[in-house]
């Protein structure tokens, strides 16, 4: 179920990788690093065409860490 409505799709157990540093850094080179992948998987959905994003991560991945977002569209996700 989403917000909006109830659709049928695919699913799947999908590993999650974030490539951490200061992306504000000049210095930083983020496919020089390896990322930094989840221990568990989590289980994913196929979104429908016309979607917007690439991917949409809830509430789930977020709260295994802490997010913080400013109103000048600085965000920082700490795992």
């Amino acid at each position: 179920m989403t917000a909006s409505e109830t659709v049928f799709s695919s699913e799947y157990l999908i590993r999650i990788g974030f490539v951490c540093g200061d992306y504000t850094d000049p210095a930083f080179v983020a496919d020089q690093q390896l990322p930094f992948v989840l221990e568990e998987p989590v289980l994913g959905f196929e979104l429908h065409r016309g979607f917007g994003y690439a991917m949409l991560i809830g509430m789930d991945l977020i709260g295994t860490g802490d997010l913080s977002i400013t109103r000048d569209g600085f965000a920082r996700f700490i795992l």
